[in-house]
């Protein structure tokens, strides 16, 4: 760059100091410009406040301290440029805005160490950015961490964004602001996918929360999702609320799933004693197989009872069940079986039914006898077949007639 007359003063210049040919000196003044020509200079020396630059003295610039240049205002240095770093330096800092703020009285005060006011022009082509400060690329290895802003401590507010948006990837359309007062914008791909309010976690319509945990924030509370409490485990729904799930499994394998003392397990429902099941409608699973209820088959508009069925392997006692039952005799050899009296009232219809399934002849040994005579002992011819109906009436069993398949009593 061409030289140029320069206009400035310096605080102390020797005589013996000064070679020029057209240089006026008045007093502490050096006037009618001073012209620097090729490979010559003004050295300083070091001397602190020595290029004076306001009337009253007090704006310099200085070099006192080695390598480091200090800009005074007011007596005061704002800004500071040092060296570049030496290896093994400790903490270095290239250029040091050092300003304190006067301590205000009144009124509403704002003090910037540093204000970058731009004018953008009326761009009429072109692909075009301005941006205040641009921190280009930092290069360095694993020893580096590479800082691009860092706050120190002691502020208020770290970085007040005055409802502009901070975008986060390279094309511009995932971002986080605060246009709108007390609220929080999380912007993904273009739309505005989640909202902080206070006290709130708002996903927008259309947006999914994904998570392997929840917890609760305040202990033994559990966690309340849309009225539905999950809490140590179980889930409390509110009154008159509904539950809808596709499936149900039980957690504890072969232990089932209870509803309200309701039994589901294996594909059957278990009540509680006394428990009473309501229901409007109930559907055979397998087409044309029907319904069957406690041995009873519901069936095509019909009731068909269905005994339950008992196999004898061994010699014994028959127990008197609650309801009509039928022996299959299995034994290999002879099983002789023996039979209480029934109960007057009690067991009174109550039918059982006896079957041999081997070639054996069975016993069967009454309490007291068959139809209220002498006989008390059945036995069965010993062909596969033989068989049995007795039926239960104030006390004593009864032979069912056209029921006895070549059993004698004795």
């Amino acid at each position: 760059m061409a030289n140029k007359a320069r206009k400035f003063r310096v605080k102390r210049i020797a005589a013996n100091e000064v070679h020029a040919d057209n240089i006026f000196v008045k007093g502490n003044t050096l006037a009618g410009g001073l012209a620097l020509g090729s490979a010559e200079l003004v050295d300083l020396n070091g001397e602190a406040d020595a290029l004076v630059l306001d009337l009253d003295g007090d704006t310099t610039i200085s070099a006192p301290t080695d390598d480091q240049i200090d800009f005074e205002i007011k007596s005061v240095d704002h800004v500071v440029m040092k060296a570049v770093a030496t290896p093994d330096a400790g903490t270095t800092n290239l250029v040091e805005i050092a300003a304190t703020t006067p301590i205000d009285t009144g009124g509403t005060n704002i003090h910037n160490a540093l204000n970058i006011d731009l004018e953008i022009g009326d761009s009429s082509g072109g692909t075009n950015a301005v941006r205040a400060i641009a921190i280009d690329d930092i290069t360095g290895d694993a020893q580096v961490i590479e800082t691009g802003l860092l706050l120190g401590t002691g502020f208020d507010i770290g970085i007040d964004m005055q409802g502009t948006k901070i975008d986060l990837d390279a094309d511009g359309d995932t971002s986080i602001t605060a246009d709108t007062d007390n609220e929080i914008d999380i912007e993904i791909a273009g739309a505005v996918d989640f909202t902080f309010l206070a006290n709130i976690l708002r996903a927008i319509a259309g947006s999914v929360i994904e998570t392997n945990t929840i917890n609760e924030t305040t202990g033994a509370s559990g966690v309340t999702i849309d009225s539905v409490l999950v809490k140590d485990g179980g889930i409390v729904c509110a009154d008159a609320a509904t539950l809808e799930v596709d499936t149900v499994n039980e957690a504890t394998a072969a232990a089932g799933v209870t509803a309200d003392g309701v039994l589901l397990k294996d594909g059957g429902i278990v009540c509680a004693d006394a428990a009473t099941l309501e229901v409007d409608t109930v559907n055979e699973a397998t087409s044309a197989a029907g319904v069957t209820i406690d041995s009873v088959l519901v069936k095509d508009g019909a009731v068909t009872a269905r005994q339950p069925v008992i196999a004898v392997t061994s010699d014994g006692a028959i127990s008197v069940p609650n309801g009509n039952t039928t022996y299959y005799c299995t034994k290999a050899g002879v099983a002789a079986m023996t039979l209480v009296d029934p109960t007057a009232t009690t067991h009174d219809g109550l039918r059982l039914t006896f079957i041999a399934t081997t070639a054996n002849a069975n016993t069967l040994d009454l309490v007291t006898s068959i139809n209220g005579g002498a006989a008390d002992i059945g036995t069965f011819g010993g062909a596969s077949g033989d068989g049995t109906v007795i039926e239960a009436y104030q006390g004593t069993w009864y032979e069912v007639p056209g029921n006895n398949a070549n059993v004698t009593w004795a």
